[in-house]
This record gives structure tokens, C-alpha cells and sequence, in this order.
């Protein structure tokens, strides 16, 4: 399959979903040739630099050619995940975490911030890794709301009969989106709350598990977390594309429990 060039696209839309995320809509006649290879599809973008200018890469090796740009005419690249693709309106959704301004700001979420209808930035379709096994019966998705496009674009396209539960943490209910839903689909959200992370101070116990536990029903199996009979060690890797993105998939085949890193 052949590579992808960076196409330039220009905002169509922009509104808030939440306090804290906003979608962009962006379109270009390009676009319909933007390759979609599932629901965790790696849009790069380039955004404009310091200066406000946007100079994109022009060939398939856009990586190093863009390396070999001076630094003043450099666009800034970031990795977000495609929430919606419309090949024949040539348009394409992507939704930013926002988080302010200032240091914890970053320019993805700063550029979103401040988008206009008619801004120009540069996207580039690389590829998606969901791929769960043909014989898959359930799925549980764990995510933060970073992770929240690629959850969402599951469940729109999740299969007749086949289960998922997810559990996604946001900050409050005001960060609450609407998604699919089927007799199939669990979705329970999680709120951590807007104040600082809690820490144990050095005399405190360690606390290995929460004050409640509840049973999670799937059909006729059970999973009851014990603090007993602990499950076996699973290891949590977060994107290597995506920072700050939390997204697992525990997928239940005939006979065994598989991790798939998404």
C-alpha cells in the first residue's frame, strides 16, 4: 500500500463537547484520499510553528524531510486519534483535550484552544493497531479522556452480540459524552475529581485495594476482584504515539484471557 503525504486541510467547525474537549472539524478535497484503517486511526498533524507559519512536507519520507527544515519554518507536529472520517463530504473530525493555558498547555490543545473557522494545519494518516482476534467475545476498554476518540469510534462500530464494558475516567460529569449504546455495551464513567493527585504519606499503610468491590457480570462467568486471590500480573503500556493516552483492551477468547495492546 502506498505511503501517505501530508494533505493540507482547513477548519470547517469547531464546538465544545465538554468544558474540557473540543471538536474541530476540518475538510479538504484531499481527504477523501485520507487511508482509515480502523477506529483508532493516527491522524499526525502539523500545526502551525512559533511564527504562525505552515510548511508541509511534500514527499512520502516526510519525516526526515521535515528534520532537514530550518527551525524557523518547522511546523510543530502532535498525534491525535480520527473520531470521525466522511470521505465524501471530505471532511474529518478530531477531538482535543483542552487544558488551559499556560505550561501544562500544550500545542495541540493550546491550537485548538484558539481555532477559527478558515485555519490551516496539515494532517497525515498512519495507521491503527485495534485489531481484535476474529473469535473475540468480550472486550473491556479502560481509557482517560484522552483515549476517549478512539473508545467512542469503538463502539460505533463494535459488533452485533459482542460484549464490551467500559470504564472511562474523566473529571466530572460535565466531561461526560454521549456514545453508543446497545444491549451489548456497559459503559460506566469515572470521576477522579479537580484535586491533586493523592499521595501516601510515609507512615500510612499502603492501600492495595479500593474500600468497595463490586462483582463484574459477563453472561455466565464472573470476575470478582480479591484482594486474596489476586489476578496475574497484566502489564499496562500506554501508546507509544499517543502520550498520555490509557487504553487497554482485555479480550476474552475460547478458553483463555489475551491482552491486545490497542
Amino acid at each position: 500500500m502506498p505511503k501517505q503525504i501530508p494533505m493540507m486541510v482547513t477548519v470547517a467547525g469547531v464546538r465544545r463537547l465538554t468544558p474540557r474537549m473540543a471538536r474541530v472539524t476540518v475538510a479538504g478535497d484531499e481527504l477523501r484520499g485520507f487511508r482509515y484503517d480502523g477506529p483508532d486511526q493516527l491522524a499526525r498533524l502539523f500545526l502551525p510553528n512559533a511564527s504562525g507559519e505552515l510548511t508541509l512536507p511534500v514527499t512520502d519520507s516526510w519525516w526526515p524531510e521535515m528534520c532537514a527544515m530550518p527551525e524557523a519554518v518547522r511546523p510543530v507536529l502532535r498525534n491525535y486519534t480520527v473520531r470521525r472520517l466522511d470521505p465524501e463530504a471530505a471532511e474529518l473530525d478530531l477531538d482535543f483535550v483542552l487544558h488551559g493555558s499556560g505550561e501544562h498547555a500544550g500545542p495541540g490543545s493550546s491550537w485548538a484552544e484558539n481555532a477559527q473557522v478558515g485555519d490551516k494545519i496539515g494532517v497525515l494518516s498512519d495507521g491503527a493497531d485495534y485489531q481484535p482476534p476474529p473469535d473475540t467475545t468480550w472486550q473491556l476498554l479502560i481509557a482517560d479522556e484522552s483515549a476517549l476518540p478512539a473508545v467512542a469510534a469503538i463502539l460505533d462500530q463494535a459488533p452485533t452480540g459482542q460484549h464490551i464494558i467500559a470504564l472511562l475516567e474523566v473529571t466530572d460529569e460535565t466531561d461526560e459524552l454521549p456514545l453508543s449504546t446497545s444491549p451489548d455495551i456497559t459503559v460506566r464513567w469515572i470521576h477522579r475529581g479537580t484535586g491533586p493527585p493523592q499521595q501516601a504519606s510515609p507512615s500510612s499503610p499502603p492501600r492495595t485495594r479500593p474500600p468497595r468491590r463490586h462483582p463484574i457480570h459477563l453472561g455466565s462467568r464472573r470476575i470478582h476482584p480479591s484482594h486474596h486471590h489476586p489476578p496475574p500480573p497484566r502489564q499496562t503500556t500506554r501508546h507509544p504515539q499517543r502520550p498520555h493516552l490509557l487504553l487497554r483492551l482485555l479480550a476474552r477468547r475460547p478458553g483463555t484471557l489475551k491482552d491486545l495492546r490497542p
